[in-house]
């Protein structure tokens, strides 16, 4: 992971970043959605294989 990544990770809980009662997670996932698809994604192969790993992670 990226130094800002894993600084994200670390300033932030899952409540923080999720929000309370995970209210956050439509923007979260829609953020993911555009770094990931179609042919003009805007996510580096690092970059994507950072955003699965959290995915992951918080599964």
């Amino acid at each position: 992971m990226t130094s800002a990544a894993v600084d994200l990770q670390c300033l932030l809980s899952d409540e923080q970043l999720f929000g309370s009662n995970n209210e956050n997670l439509p923007k979260i996932i829609s953020v993911v959605k555009e770094i990931l698809s179609g042919p003009d994604r805007i996510g580096t192969e690092e970059a994507i294989n950072q955003m699965i790993d959290f995915i992951v992670q918080h599964d």
